[in-house]
C-alpha cells in the first residue's frame, strides 16, 4: 500500500481525468439506452393497446385458431363452388324466343318458338302453333346445339337469339 500511495499522488490528475471521462461516456451511453428503451416501450404499448391486459401469447393462439377455422370454411366453400360450377354446365340457361303468327287467320303473335339449352348446347326446341280451333305443340331435342330434325325458320331464329345471349353480359 505504501508503494501505491506515491504513485497515486503522482498520477492523481490523470486518474481523475480518466475517471471523469469514463463517467461522461457512461452517462451518454445510459442516456442513449434510455431513449432506445422508451422507443421500444412506445412500440409495445401500440402493439398491446386495447388488449385489456390479456396475454399476447393467448391472443396469438386465438388468432391462429380463428385462421384455421376460416381456412376450413374457405375449403368447404371452394368444394361447394366446384360442385355448383359442374351443375351450371348442364343448367338450361340460354334462351331464345320468337313470337309469330302461324296462320293468316289468327293474329296477335300467339304462336312461338322457344330454344332452351345449356353450355354444351344440349336442350330442347319447343314450338306452339295457335290456330282458330286448335293449338299444336312440337318438341325437338337439341344435342350440341343441333336439333334432331330440321328447324323451322322461327326455331332457327330462336336458336340464333339464344346463341347471341351466351355472349351477352349479365344484367344486374
Amino acid at each position: 500500500m505504501n508503494v501505491l500511495l506515491p504513485l497515486l499522488n503522482q498520477w492523481t490528475f490523470w486518474a481523475i481525468l480518466v475517471l471523469l471521462a469514463s463517467v461522461v461516456f457512461l452517462a451518454v451511453k445510459v442516456s442513449s439506452l434510455s431513449g432506445r428503451l422508451k422507443k421500444e416501450e412506445r412500440k409495445w404499448s401500440v402493439l398491446l393497446e386495447g388488449v385489456d391486459g390479456e396475454n399476447v401469447e393467448h391472443l396469438l393462439y386465438q388468432h391462429l385458431s380463428s385462421r384455421e377455422e376460416t381456412s376450413a370454411e374457405l375449403d368447404e366453400i371452394r368444394h361447394r363452388l366446384t360442385i355448383l360450377e359442374g351443375k351450371m354446365k348442364t343448367a338450361k340457361r340460354f334462351l331464345g324466343i320468337v313470337k309469330y303468327d302461324a296462320f293468316d287467320e289468327v293474329g296477335g303473335e300467339q304462336s312461338f318458338a322457344l330454344a332452351l339449352y345449356d353450355d354444351e348446347g344440349n336442350g330442347a326446341l319447343l314450338t306452339t302453333q295457335v290456330g282458330r280451333t286448335d293449338t299444336r305443340i312440337f318438341g325437338k331435342r337439341l344435342t350440341a346445339g343441333k336439333p334432331d330434325r330440321n328447324p323451322t325458320m322461327e326455331e332457327q331464329q330462336a336458336l340464333d337469339d339464344a346463341a347471341r345471349g351466351r355472349a351477352r353480359p349479365r344484367v344486374q
